[in-house]
């Protein structure tokens, strides 16, 4: 029986039949780092990469892909897809190129004609050998291209945002970028609702209210005068200018 190994990667599968769809959940700190890639997500030919905005999805599908590789967007590939339709094939770049990122897709809600033209492009790639990420838009249209190619060629990795310990690490690590003492940044890791562009840019307010750890230290104005007194220093006292008028 098919068991999943840590990785997500399935073994015991026999010869000849098709794997469980590969759903992986991870945040984007986990993949950016050094850590190895899960062994499924860096093996099959088209990897979807879902989840909320400013999660970090282009960073992860540029990981992946390596520095050299073609990026669509969701506007240029619209403009494709009309391209694909009219002249009912497409462009010989986007078929051929080894690696390519189709990021921020967000038009194929109600779209079958263009959901089965996409899907034929990438399975062309994928039965080539070629690498294709796709990111997902304003919307979850993307999933729509599942149906369009076979389980075995296709991953889908849902990125999250950390919670608990993980977010504490990641307000930690900016604090430090900023030269910002953390505990002054306790509320960026109880805020809600909680994603790195909101945390930084409360932690870009902070830095410019707070002194930093390498700021300069004021120097110490004049001693003061003690007030035998009160036993406390007392401002200096400063004489009355004398009046030029004459009595």
């Amino acid at each position: 029986e098919p068991e999943t190994a840590d990785d997500g990667s399935l073994t015991g599968v026999p010869v000849g039949t098709f794997p469980a769809p590969a759903l992986l959940t991870r945040t984007s700190g986990e993949l950016l780092g050094k850590r190895a890639w899960p062994r499924v997500l860096a093996e099959r030919p088209v990897l979807f990469v879902l989840g909320p905005r400013d999660v970090g999805k282009t960073e992860v599908a540029r990981r992946r892909l390596g520095p050299d590789h073609r990026t669509v967007n969701g506007d240029g590939l619209r403009r494709a897809i009309i391209q694909a339709a009219r002249y009912r094939g497409w462009d010989r770049e986007l078929r051929t190129t080894d690696r390519l990122l189709l990021d921020g897709i967000d038009c194929l809600e109600g779209r079958f004609g263009a959901v089965d033209l996409l899907g034929s492009l990438i399975r062309e790639r994928a039965t080539s050998g070629r690498l294709t990420v796709l990111c997902e838009g304003v919307d979850t249209s993307v999933t729509r291209l599942y149906a369009t190619l076979p389980l075995v060629l296709r991953a889908t990795l849902l990125l999250r945002f950390p919670v608990g310990r993980g977010r504490r690490r990641y307000v930690t690590e900016r604090c430090a970028d900023r030269k910002l003492d953390p505990a002054l940044a306790r509320q960026a890791v109880l805020m809600e609702p909680w994603s790195y562009r909101l945390v930084d840019a409360a932690l870009d307010r902070l830095a410019e209210a707070e002194p930093r750890f390498d700021a300069p230290v004021p120097a110490p104005g004049p001693a003061r005068p003690l007030d035998r007194a009160r036993g406390t220093q007392s401002d200096p006292v400063v004489a009355a200018p004398k009046s030029s008028r004459r009595a």
